[in-house]
């Protein structure tokens, strides 16, 4: 009887512990920080401009242009992101159906792709850097990102 009752007392704290993770994940992601509205303004322009008003994900972060740099097709070695690879951007990443028809040159067909990113200055809200993909990102090094909505 000592071993069944055991067993019960080992599954309840393991539905018990999985119980609390569970509510941690759920509470961690409900008080994230949303993105500022300015930026929000800015992802949503964006995201019209290039073809798709209503991007089906949006996420963010504030990170440094070094670890920006990979997601809009840099490197960290890139003369731009040298000159001051700590300073702060914002990285906004968006899926969906993107078509850059002011990124292309005479007689190109504009880029098409599911994945539009953008690094944007924290203080001017400028754009610093654009880019489109038909794949998403790998964005491991920007760490954790955040996602939004544009409402």
């Amino acid at each position: 009887m000592r071993r069944k009752s055991r067993r019960y007392l080992v599954a309840a704290a393991c539905l018990l512990a999985v119980s609390a993770a569970a509510v941690g994940i759920a509470l961690a992601s409900s008080s994230a920080t949303p993105p500022p509205d300015w930026l929000r303004q800015v992802s949503a322009n964006v995201a019209s401009e290039n073809g798709d008003s209503s991007p089906t994900s949006l996420q963010f972060a504030l990170t440094t242009a070094q670890d920006a740099a990979p997601l809009v097709g840099l490197s960290a070695t890139d003369p731009s992101v040298q000159s001051d690879p700590g300073r702060q951007e914002y990285v906004v990443v968006m899926t969906g159906q993107f078509e850059a028809v002011n990124a292309f040159g005479p007689g190109a067909p504009p880029p098409k792709g599911t994945t539009v990113v953008i690094t944007v200055d924290p203080v001017s809200h400028t754009i610093l850097d654009f880019g489109i993909t038909p794949a998403a990102v790998d964005t491991a090094s920007v760490g954790g990102l955040t996602p939004f909505t544009l409402q």
